[in-house]
């Protein structure tokens, strides 16, 4: 009751601020009070700088944590709040704000100057700077050169769409490399993110209800090698080439070698081995994550280590110890016999096709696939062609759910749909016999049900567990 009532004081004082005061004249204003608009008050805050912070909402997330910690903050709130914006020279945007809300509509409308927390974090550092993005894989890879990195004797800070937002890094002490996961949102608003190593991975349809086009999406993505000292792209993805011609290229390949120095894959006694030239490095069963797109983001990983200057046998045993990362294809339980996957991360089409991949059995349909969320204006039709081969059951819960039913209905029989994610697992429990699997694969966004991927892959364990 105490904390209640702490918290309608604050919001009370709150709307009194909002309405009766107008802001003084500064040099930033913060738009957003999600985490990255928390970063920025907390950096802005050390530098002494002029600023004051709006947010459309009226009642942010992470108001209260705020107000506490930074009660000197003159803090904005509610849809009124778009005429401030002019009363600051420089307004500092989350790159999370779609520019269809009212209030970057309002700031491209009148020209207002703006920059993101890239541009303020990457004017500060002189150390090398490494950018990863795709539609898929970008998280792996991040994590996975960043680990490597820490083995092979380098302090390494991994952040951006990936945990830390990267402000935080000003305040904690230096590292010798900074590896920074860039989404689509993030590189279509930041201005220039001078990186040492820029790594495009791959690229599928996604976020088209944000980017309005697949064109709008890939001109986004392709904005990474902007300012880039060495591009690294996928020589099997045409559309991850540098249209840039200002740095340096290094491509890719999960193809056969060419030559004794070119990494790629290749089949040893039906057994895919990553391979330099002829030499043998890691085979597909000693990593301890699976599939065939993480042998790509193996060598992609091997590929950014060279580059950096490692030995390449020197990155095998750390390549090989790489646990994987929380809600890619993790394996969450064995109940009466099936396995269960935790794929939440695969929040668009051509991941879930990668979870379908490399949790298939030959031969034999074994897997049930639980779907649905919000499909971000995705068709599903290479989803429908992967399901058609490897599926035996669909389930599929949240608000686009029948989107992905049009898809798949007249090409497999047994579809269920269910208005809860706990319901769903419920429901695969019941059509899963013994020594099959069960994934969750969504290949839609978390949004219409869950704060984001990992509390519904969090809320997917629990449910599982909870099996008898």
């Amino acid at each position: 009751m105490k904390n209640q009532l702490l918290k309608e004081s604050a919001q009370r004082k709150l709307m009194r601020q909002s309405t009766d005061n107008t802001p003084i004249t500064a040099q930033y204003v913060v738009i957003g009070l999600g985490l990255t608009g928390q970063s920025c008050i907390t950096y802005l805050t050390q530098q002494n700088a002029s600023f004051f912070a709006i947010d459309t909402r009226q009642y942010p997330p992470n108001l209260n944590h705020i107000q506490q910690h930074y009660p000197h903050i003159q803090i904005y709130t509610g849809s009124h709040v778009l005429q401030y914006i002019h009363h600051a020279n420089i307004a500092i945007i989350s790159p999370g704000l779609s520019w269809n809300t009212p209030i970057m509509q309002y700031i491209k409308k009148n020209n207002k100057p703006y920059i993101t927390d890239l541009d303020l974090f990457s004017k500060h550092i002189t150390v090398p700077l490494i950018g990863i993005t795709g539609s898929n894989g970008k998280s792996t890879v991040t994590a996975w050169i960043t680990w490597i990195s820490h083995r092979l004797g380098l302090s390494v800070a991994a952040g951006g769409n990936i945990g830390t937002p990267v402000l935080h890094f000003l305040m904690r002490p230096k590292q010798d490399v900074y590896c920074l996961e860039l989404s689509s949102f993030q590189l279509d608003k930041a201005k220039s993110i001078p990186l040492q190593y820029a790594v495009f991975l791959n690229i599928s349809p996604d976020h088209l209800d944000e980017h309005g086009s697949f064109k709008a999406y890939y001109h986004a993505k392709q904005r990474i090698f902007d300012a880039c000292q060495t591009a690294i792209f996928n020589e099997n993805d045409i559309a991850t080439r540098p249209q840039t011609q200002s740095c340096h290229r290094i491509a890719f390949s999960s193809n056969r070698p060419k030559n004794e120095t070119q990494l790629g894959i290749q089949y040893h006694q039906q057994i895919a081995w990553i391979t330099q030239g002829s030499t043998q490095l890691v085979s597909a069963k000693e990593l301890k994550v699976r599939g065939w797109h993480n042998l790509e983001n193996a060598i992609a990983v091997l590929t950014i280590g060279l580059q950096m200057g490692f030995n390449i046998q020197a990155m095998i045993p750390a390549l090989k110890s790489f646990p994987g990362l929380p809600h890619r294809c993790q394996w969450v339980a064995k109940k009466s016999q099936v396995d269960w996957f935790n794929d939440s991360k695969a929040t668009n089409e051509d991941a879930a096709i990668q979870s379908i991949k490399s949790l298939a059995t030959p031969h034999h349909k074994t897997l049930i696939l639980i779907a649905g969320g919000q499909s971000k204006g995705a068709h599903f039709k290479k989803l429908a062609q992967m399901i058609q081969k490897h599926v035996k059951h669909v389930i599929l819960f949240g608000e686009n759910a029948r989107d992905i039913e049009m898809a798949v209905k007249d090409i497999i029989p047994s579809i269920q749909m269910t208005s809860t994610l706990e319901q769903a697992v419920q429901c695969a429990a019941r059509y899963a016999k013994p020594h099959e699997r069960v994934v969750l694969s969504p290949a839609c966004s978390s949004l219409d049900m869950f704060r984001n991927y990992e509390e519904r892959g969090n809320q997917f364990i629990s449910y599982v567990k909870a099996l008898k």
